[in-house]
């Protein structure tokens, strides 16, 4: 399975759409590439299907559906990741919405339903909206304002990525002095 892993890679580095299917499905199941299915898998596979989707592959759309349908299921069942992943499926443009103001809008939707749920993730992509005026949201990066607010709640709950965030922004308690 590495080895298939490692052909389809370079395959997919020299622009094959299929290529990057097959190591979403490959991510997806969990074969050769990290032992099991898993979060950090899914994030991964989805990854991949977004870019062989992008390049037409039918196939790919279809389980980034899948995904989808999935994450809406375990929504409406309260899990605050799923509102994560619909929300940056949404963004990017793969939940029914063009990418663009309306998708920024929804998106933020679903941000807001993952940060009311304490996760992480949620909590960085909301901030990072605020930061970035995105969604309808007002820009807001001042040092009490709602994006570092968002941010260091993502923080205190284990988000490396949110530290980066921060760190661009370039507030003291958490980044460049």
């Amino acid at each position: 399975d590495q080895e298939a892993r490692d052909y389809l890679e370079r395959a997919w580095k020299k622009g094959d759409p299929e290529s990057a299917s097959l190591l979403g499905w490959m991510y997806e199941t969990g074969r050769g590439v990290m032992g099991r299915k898993n979060t950090a898998a899914d994030r991964k596979a989805i990854e991949y299907y977004k870019q062989a989707a992008d390049k037409g592959d039918k196939y790919a759309r279809g389980r980034l559906d899948n995904f989808i349908d999935s994450y809406k299921k375990a929504g409406d069942k309260g899990d605050g990741y799923a509102f994560y992943q619909l929300g940056d499926l949404t963004v990017t443009g793969y939940n029914g919405v063009k990418k663009g103001e309306d998708a920024d809008w929804r998106a933020v939707e679903y941000y807001q339903q993952a940060a009311a749920k304490k996760d992480p993730d949620g909590m960085r992509a909301l901030g990072r909206m605020y930061a970035q005026g995105r969604g309808g949201l007002p820009q807001d990066i001042a040092p009490d304002g709602e994006a570092v607010r968002w941010l260091k709640a993502a923080v205190e709950k284990g988000s490396e990525e949110a530290k980066v965030d921060l760190a661009s922004l370039e507030v003291p308690a958490f980044g460049r002095t």
